[in-house]
């Protein structure tokens, strides 16, 4: 099993959109168990996003996390409408530190 941690603005987010959801909420929660249980269930992103990974919550919504197998920690880092959910990545992740990479 993994350890979970959340970047302080995608824990913000995920109040914010579950508090409106409880069914999202819900759903959000068996996931993000199954990642913390095999984080690589999620896929792998490309391009700019190398290093991150995905994966669906309902149809419309995406987890994004990145895996630090030396600590065995899996970083939620945002979460969001699929539409928003990449935007501005790399960028929001940098801000967090570099402890954590």
């Amino acid at each position: 099993m993994y350890n979970l941690e959340y970047l302080p603005s995608c824990k913000e987010e995920i109040k914010k959109l579950t508090a409106k959801d409880k069914k999202l909420g819900e759903i959000l929660n068996k996931k993000i168990e199954r990642l913390i249980e095999n984080p690589y269930y999620s896929s792998p992103c490309t391009g700019r996003l190398t290093g991150f990974r995905d994966t669906h919550v309902m149809k419309s919504f995406v987890l994004v996390l990145k895996i630090f197998e030396e600590k065995k920690t899996v970083m939620i880092v945002k979460f969001g409408h699929h539409d928003e959910a990449f935007e501005n990545l790399p960028d929001i992740y940098s801000g967090f530190g570099s402890s954590n990479r």
